[in-house]
């Protein structure tokens, strides 16, 4: 199977939310308040989309929302790769910490890949949350070089344009594929 990361815009992303945390939900449930200023990434196996995961910037920090990978294409990776993605754009762009509204089921894949937890539990729509967190500087990692698109991607930095307050998808040359995978800084193992 080929995989692949590309950016996306917020409407794509909006199918595979629903499908994956809230298939019971109407679609609006899995829009968010600023979807249009984020940078949105897409995993993709085999040209089929598989995978979302939405990154907002948040004063000097940076938070991702809304991984969702479909159920047939989860185990190869593909979160670990989405998540590595924000980091590596977070890192690039001076962010001070990564975080997200993790669900208590999925606090193990947090912890594995170097989050921390705080101990605060909350709710929404009835599930259990806490927040996952990485402070910089970001540890490193080599994802494997399976992962196609990874240039594009792990490169991009964000700019605030004057007076608007949003993003604007700028590209550097900052972080480059290294031999045999894309190095990006972001888990341990």
């Amino acid at each position: 199977m080929r995989w692949s990361l590309k950016i996306i815009s917020a409407l794509e992303t909006y199918g595979i939310r629903q499908q994956v945390l809230w298939p019971d939900k109407p679609i609006d449930h899995v829009k968010i308040d600023g979807d249009e200023f984020a940078i949105h990434i897409g995993l993709f196996a085999d040209d089929v989309h598989v995978g979302v995961i939405s990154l907002f910037v948040d004063g000097g920090e940076m938070q991702f929302r809304k991984l969702a990978i479909l159920p047939a294409y989860q185990g190869h990776k593909g979160g670990q790769a989405l998540i590595a993605s924000c980091v590596a754009i977070a890192a690039q762009n001076g962010a001070s910490k990564l975080w997200c509204d993790a669900r208590q089921d999925a606090l193990g894949f947090y912890t594995k890949m170097g989050f921390e937890i705080d101990a605060a539990v909350f709710f929404k729509s009835g599930v259990a949350y806490q927040k996952a967190f990485l402070n910089a500087p970001y540890p490193d990692i080599t994802l494997p070089p399976v992962f196609e698109g990874l240039d594009e991607v792990l490169t991009m930095t964000v700019q605030y344009p004057a007076g608007e307050g949003s993003l604007l998808p700028m590209y550097s040359s900052g972080l480059k594929a290294a031999e045999g995978g894309a190095h990006v800084p972001a888990m341990t193992e």
